[in-house]
């Protein structure tokens, strides 16, 4: 399967552990960002309805601080004014 995974890790003497998939994408990230660039430009792709408040750059230490009390699940800093 191209961009699969399977390496072994050696954890002591004589035991290994095999990590099957830790990467799904490894070797084709170029096409895969570009597939989910395309997809969220098509709007088939909700990644606006996942963010639950914006900030400017200004306000990025009320971000922190309102990430750190939990006032907000997923906050973006716009380091450019939108508009």
């Amino acid at each position: 399967m191209p961009g699969f995974d399977d390496r072994v890790v050696q954890r002591g003497p004589g035991s290994a552990h095999r990590l099957a998939g830790a990467q799904p994408l490894a070797g084709r990230a170029e096409g895969a960002r570009g597939d989910l660039l395309n997809l969220y430009a098509a709007g088939r792709l909700k990644l606006d309805e996942l963010i639950t408040r914006r900030y400017a750059l200004a306000d990025v230490n009320q971000a922190y601080a309102d990430m750190r009390s939990g006032v907000n699940i997923r906050g973006v800093v716009d380091f450019i004014p939108v508009g």
